[in-house]
């Protein structure tokens, strides 16, 4: 399959829930140009590699990062996203409970850096599958209405959501058993506007992330009842200061929905310089990610892969558990843990294997990126955690903290509060009262 059209045809005779229609193509992946080498993990990479991935693949990658001058982590991290949508429920990894690839992929970059116009030009090709599905129901719709409408209605399909009000989320999901992956330029929107659902909203957002389905009632409508295994994946971008607002709140720290994300990060501090031209033609990606589509697979480890699984698995729980832990890293492990083995999945289909095996090799380069998923993950709660590192505040901070903290007082009362930094409240200097109260340290501005 070399065209669009082609492309197309497959697509629309596949259904979402049916068997795998795979496409022969031996062309699609090129194998064993980026060759492996144990010695490799002597020492710690410089961030998510090329390691193990088909030849046409990395190149795409390569020249992806080139044309949108992002770090190849972004790219990668992004392109996982991708892999794991089209995949969706029907390739799965099978242990003790079963994983697929649904993954929360959050890049970290201020607004102008490019994130946005590589995350496009990546999903274009699930773009391209959702427009045949659209293109498919019409044609299905336009029969059932000649027919009479008798029968029970067809139901529209598709991979990519981007209304993500918790009821279109929770609608799209009983529509799409194959899974559905949630692409938001701002994630910062998305974030702010589950706080406008009280909770409920959130904690959906945490069961679908663990693969659980859940019947969701509304007054006004009838019960939503979604499939047994949910497939939920997110990817979008987050400016910094985003993060710090909207992650900060205790509950989004308690409920564990900051620690389910895998984050990659571009650096501010680096010119971009002018590049004409057109992209890189990605019909090779197109026809990659079609290809996975169509395909419905049960993956396991080799006792190779599982073994490297579990020396890494007891060391993080060792760290888990250490009382020179905080409180935020120890939830990111957790889930780390987890992510592991959907990045597994991700890096098995990266490396066009047909085995239904994970092999040592891809186990491996899997966990190394998961080191550097913390890493970045740590910078990001060093943001988002008040708790995680002594913060300083500036008045106007501590005006607002001491305002929840006190809303009865008045704004004289809250300016006297503030400004009497060595004043006694019940006998206590403000520093200790706010610092008691929020865990903070207050300095003069």
């Amino acid at each position: 399959m070399n065209t669009k059209e082609e492309a197309a045809t497959a697509t629309v005779t596949a259904t979402q829930e049916g068997d795998a229609n795979v496409v022969n193509n031996p062309d699609i992946c090129k194998k064993n140009t980026y060759n492996f080498d144990p010695s490799y993990f002597d020492d710690i990479r410089d961030g998510l590699s090329l390691d193990g991935m088909s030849a046409n693949i990395a190149d795409y990658a390569e020249k992806t990062a080139q044309d949108y001058q992002i770090p190849l982590d972004v790219v990668v991290a992004l392109m996982g996203a991708a892999v794991g949508a089209v995949a969706g429920s029907k390739i799965t990894h099978t242990a003790k409970y079963v994983n697929s690839c649904a993954l929360w992929v959050g890049v970290v970059g201020m607004s102008g850096d490019g994130k946005s116009p590589a995350l496009d030009r990546i999903l274009e090709p699930i773009n391209d599958i959702d427009d045949c599905l659209w293109e498919n129901y019409q044609a299905q719709l336009k029969q059932w209405q000649q027919g009479g409408e008798k029968d029970p209605r067809p139901i529209e399909h598709n991979i990519i959501e981007n209304d993500a009000t918790p009821e279109s989320l929770a609608l799209s999901i009983c529509r799409n058993p194959h899974g559905i992956l949630v692409a938001m330029d701002e994630l910062g929107t998305f974030i702010s506007d589950l706080s406008a659902y009280k909770g409920q909203s959130t904690k959906n957002l945490l069961t679908w992330w663990n693969g659980k389905g859940n019947n969701i009632r509304r007054k006004t409508q009838e019960t939503t009842r979604m499939p047994k295994y949910v497939h939920f994946g997110i990817v979008g971008g987050v400016q910094p200061g985003v993060i710090a607002n909207e992650l900060t709140s205790r509950k989004m720290q308690l409920n564990g929905f900051a620690h389910r994300w895998l984050w990659v990060n571009i650096p501010t501090n680096v010119a971009r310089t002018y590049q004409g031209g057109q992209p890189t033609d990605n019909a090779e990606w197109k026809d990659f990610l079609t290809n996975i589509y169509h395909q419905k697979r049960n993956l396991v480890f080799s006792p190779d892969a599982e073994k490297a699984y579990e020396e890494w698995f007891n060391q993080i729980e060792k760290e888990r558990i250490s009382s020179k832990t905080d409180d935020y890293t120890k939830a990111m492990i957790a889930k780390l843990e987890i992510n592991a083995i959907r990045w597994m999945i991700v890096r098995h289909l990266f490396a066009c294997d047909d085995s239904d095996q994970i092999s040592q090799q891809t186990a491996k380069i899997a966990l190394m990126d998961m080191e550097h998923f913390r890493r970045w993950g740590e910078e990001v709660g060093k943001m988002s955690n008040p708790e995680a590192t002594p913060n300083k505040m500036t008045m106007d901070d501590a005006w607002m903290m001491i305002g929840e903290k006190y809303p009865k007082l008045s704004p004289t009362d809250l300016a006297n509060l503030i400004c009497a930094t060595d004043a006694d409240l019940k006998k206590e200097s403000i520093r200790a009262t706010i610092a008691r109260g929020f865990g903070k340290k207050v300095t003069k501005s």
